[in-house]
């Protein structure tokens, strides 16, 4: 209430010229975080996958003409970091030679539904080492990126290239993910 108050006193401020830009627009407001009363542990449905079901999904994905859902599915169960953190990583964040990952940003929706970047959730950055296998991955899809955008006439050689974009080499909507998932579930 009180944000939204004081959003609109700046929008007004913008319209008489006093200011070029509302900071409110990048204000992320905190969820509510409640638990059923009456629920026990029990009742509360799980929203995850056991160790088997990750791997049927992850094979299942795998044998998809998405190598980029295969790609990202496999970073995010192997490097435990969040959805936003994801698809914010651009290929300067991603060391083959180390094997590491810096997580130091992530992406979220704003005012008008806009996407844009933002510090991560904890405020710091954090280097991940990587497995083997997930590093031979982004490999792959790093080289089927750049020809697949050039086809699009995308350089993904640029140097703040997104791992993950969509087909206007812009940021991802974070709700595409869902779409993947569901699409895989289904077959």
């Amino acid at each position: 209430m009180v944000k939204a108050y004081a959003a609109k006193v700046l929008d007004f401020a913008i319209k008489r010229g006093y200011i070029q830009t509302n900071p409110f627009a990048h204000v992320d407001m905190p969820t509510a975080s409640f638990r059923k009363t009456n629920a026990t542990d029990e009742d509360e449905a799980e929203n995850f996958y056991t160790r088997e079901q990750l791997i049927e999904f992850l094979t299942c994905l795998e044998q998809e003409s998405n190598y980029k859902a295969y790609a990202l599915f496999r970073l995010l169960a192997f490097s435990g970091m969040r959805k936003g953190e994801a698809l914010a990583l651009t290929w300067n964040d991603l060391n083959f030679t180390t094997k590491e990952l810096r997580i130091n940003k992530a992406l979220s929706r704003g005012k008008d539904n806009k996407l844009y970047i933002k510090s991560t959730k904890t405020g710091t950055a954090r280097t991940i080492n990587m497995d083997d296998k997930t590093m031979a991955i982004l490999k792959v899809w790093k080289k089927k990126q750049k020809q697949d955008y050039f086809k699009l006439g995308f350089n993904t050689l640029q140097p703040k290239q997104l791992i993950f974009s969509n087909e206007h080499n812009e940021y991802m909507q974070p709700t595409k993910t869902r779409k993947w998932i569901v699409h895989i579930q289904d077959k």
